[in-house]
């Protein structure tokens, strides 16, 4: 059937006619009213869920009630669905143009959690120019200019249609109205809905400033298909009206139309879409509001592969037609646009299509799985679960246990990654509740390293410990979080267990050469063995010659061969002169740098014949006696020394140690507590008493305080990284 203008004219006429008598019906209207008032009542209260469900229900009542759409916009922007906020604010405004806090709400929400501030300042003009003077006006002003400032901001806001209707009204003030028409209808072009309203600007002026009647009759009709609802969609029919007097309707025989209409049918049958798309395209232009060409257009678009075109033409069929018929098919277009987007990871995209369809057809579970996938690959994963719920329900064969338990995996994944271990725990037991055979070795490997990295910087060091080696029997070929285990060992003062981690790593890690890097470091710095440090550093030079640190590390190995050249120099020197302690004395030295501790024992014996109440002689014999775990004879050499040197620091320091390890701590705390009486900044002093009241007496206070004190001193010492680990999860 084809609609001529004037019944066209009789439909606006009559579709005002009813909004008006329904308005004068005493029943019409509290209903929702009454569900928008309890909605206000539950968001005082903070009962937010059910404030959005009396809202729905009032918008389910009169889907114009463009307050509702307000309110359910603030809703959303409280709960952090800001995406869902913006389209109710944006369909608030759509409603009714001139709804100035809706364009406000929408400004804050672009400003301050989309970070859109372009669009910000588009809604905040549009706000200032519907209340100029309203309360909120200077700061919004103020908003405004802070944003222009940056110049993306300003680049975006060129080519707005908001800006371009701003560009308008400037054209038009100053009376350059072919100027102002062209940039209302790039603004029309650029945003059809939001600057629906451009239409209007440009009907008036075609017909009271440029007296182009047939052109203001055509953006007239344009406002009223875009705002057929709006309050003063009554007065926009009467200049209609008015219009269609002077202009009159261009020829349209219904037989030219039924006669292209049938050459794409017959198209269509002949699987040329595309050129069925082509024809159907200018019989539309011709008659834009005829729906048959929009039918038959939407199935060419359907048939061609362009769900886009299809898409368009069938919202438009569902807004001019009171009874839409076409339910099913922009449903199954809205589900391909989906699945077409959740396959090119376009997860807010998809979430849209499926919300859309589901609006059309609710009770589809196959759209509530798809809208589940969509929000899950968009990390919303408590609202994909709870439409994977919906769809198992309407669909018990097509969406199994299995399936949830994917999104359950994922889900843990994604709490994994954002560190939330406890959540992602019970995701993944979820998960494989649902689906018992689901091997979870890796993702519970990597629950198990999260936890430990985390229990590591929060210096629970065996916690961390535990957490490392859990993923490692779960996941033996993490070569790496063998290097992170060695790390808590060597934390923990348990540098042998550190050592085996990192031996494993240097033998099949990727990270070899660091690894021989860090066996030496442990062995110079901890053991004392040099030998074995020499060694290490000769294999991490030759898996990683173009080191940073190459050339002070072959240094050190040269200061090493230079040793073993001097133990050759004063060997024969002892030979030549052997009434002489220092020769004897140095020459022991030398071999305590080799480990040779048994050597140096002898050595060091024939010195103290010459010497007796050499200090330093007494302190290296004890000190090769401590390295050999020869406890009894060490302590009796440190004590000679401290006889010869009342004042001599490390030797009661080494003394203590040996105490310590022996656990008499009483002996071991006088020990250490008279060296700092000789020197109160003696930070190793510090570290022996922080070590033995955390460790050995539990001491938490004074351990804190000793332990503070050696990293005053020496903030960068080779013990500081434990300390503060152990500081870090007791303090």
């Amino acid at each position: 059937m084809l609609w001529s203008s004037e019944i066209l004219m009789k439909r606006y006429i009559v579709t005002g006619i009813i909004f008006i008598l329904c308005l004068l019906i005493s029943g019409c209207g509290k209903r929702e009213e009454r569900h928008y008032e309890l909605a206000l009542r539950y968001k005082e209260s903070g009962d937010y869920d059910k404030a959005i469900g009396e809202l729905q229900a009032a918008i389910k009542l009169n889907p114009r009630f463009e307050k509702a759409y307000n309110q359910l916009g603030v809703l959303y922007g409280r709960v952090a669905l800001y995406d869902k906020a913006a389209e109710q604010f944006k369909k608030a405004a759509e409603i009714n143009p001139e709804f100035a806090t809706a364009h406000y709400n929408l400004g804050v929400l672009y400003q301050s959690h989309l970070n859109r501030p372009a669009d910000a300042v588009s809604a905040y003009r549009r706000y200032l120019a519907l209340t100029p003077g309203g309360q909120k006006a200077e700061s919004v002003k103020r908003i405004i200019q802070s944003l222009v400032q940056d110049a993306g901001v300003r680049s975006a806001l060129g080519d707005s249609a908001e800006e371009l209707q701003l560009v308008a009204k400037g054209f038009e003030e100053k009376g350059e109205y072919e100027k102002a028409v062209e940039a209302y209808g790039k603004a029309v072009a650029k945003e059809p809905r939001s600057a629906s309203r451009a239409h209007l600007q440009m009907a008036k002026i075609y017909e009271e400033k440029l007296d182009k009647s047939a052109e203001a009759l055509r953006q007239y009709q344009a406002y009223l298909d875009a705002n057929i609802n709006a309050p003063d969609a009554a007065e926009v029919m009467a200049s209609v009206a008015r219009l269609r007097g002077k202009v009159a309707p261009p020829p349209t025989p219904a037989v030219a139309v039924s006669d292209v209409l049938a050459q794409a049918e017959r198209l269509l049958k002949e699987k040329d879409a595309a050129h069925a798309v082509e024809i159907l395209l200018k019989a539309r232009d011709a008659l834009p509001d005829d729906d048959r060409i929009h039918d038959l257009l939407a199935e060419a678009y359907t048939s061609s592969g362009d769900l886009r075109g299809a898409e368009s033409e069938y919202e438009w069929l569902k807004s001019h037609q009171r009874d839409f018929a076409y339910a099913k098919e922009l449903v199954a277009t809205y589900r391909s646009l989906g699945e077409e987007s959740l396959k090119a990871d376009k997860y807010s995209e998809a979430e849209e299509q499926f919300l859309k369809a589901l609006d059309l057809s609710p009770q589809d579970g196959a759209l509530h799985w798809g809208l589940a996938r969509a929000l899950a690959g968009g990390d919303k994963f408590q609202r994909a679960l709870g439409e994977a719920s919906i769809a198992r329900n309407l669909l018990p064969g097509e969406v199994s246990d299995s399936s949830i338990a994917d999104l359950h995996l994922s889900r843990a994944r994604f709490l994994m990654s954002q560190g939330q271990y406890d959540s992602a725990a019970g995701a993944l037991e979820e998960a494989r509740r649902l689906r018992p055979e689901l091997d979870l070795s890796r993702e519970m490997a990597d629950l198990s390293e999260g936890q430990a990295q985390a229990a590591q910087r929060e210096g629970n060091l065996g916690v961390a410990e535990q957490g490392y080696l859990r993923a490692l029997k779960l996941d033996p070929k993490r070569i790496a979080l063998r290097a992170e285990l060695a790390t808590v060992y060597e934390q923990l003062g348990r540098y042998d267990k550190a050592l085996v981690e990192l031996e494993k790593v240097a033998e099949g890690g990727e990270d070899g050469a660091s690894a021989y890097k860090e066996i030496a470091r442990i062995y110079e710095t901890y053991k004392g063995d040099n030998a074995k440090a020499t060694a290490s550093y000769r294999k991490y030079l030759a898996a990683k010659p173009k080191a940073e640190d190459a050339k002070s590390i072959e240094k050190k190995l040269k200061t090493s061969e230079h040793e073993k050249e001097q133990i050759v120099h004063y060997e024969q020197e002892v030979v030549r002169k052997p009434s002489s302690a220092p020769n004897y004395y140095n020459l022991g030295i030398l071999l305590q740098r080799q480990d040779k501790y048994r050597e140096a024992i002898d050595v060091y014996r024939k010195a103290l014949a010459l010497e007796p109440a050499n200090a330093q002689i007494h302190f290296n014999l004890a000190y090769s006696y401590d390295r050999l775990k020869m406890y009894e004879e060490a302590i009796s050499e440190y004590r000679k020394a401290i006889q010869c040197k009342p004042d001599y620091l490390k030797a009661y320091s080494n003394l203590a140690a040996i105490y310590k390890d022996k656990k008499w701590y009483g002996k071991a705390i006088a020990m250490f507590e008279k060296a700092l009486t000789i020197d109160p900044n003696y930070a190793h002093a510090h570290l022996g008493l922080g070590s033995i009241y955390a460790e050995g007496l539990r001491d938490r206070q004074k351990a804190i305080f000793h332990y503070k004190q050696y990293l005053r001193l020496q903030p960068d010492g080779p013990y500081a990284p434990q300390v503060r680990a152990w500081l870090g999860g007791k303090a």
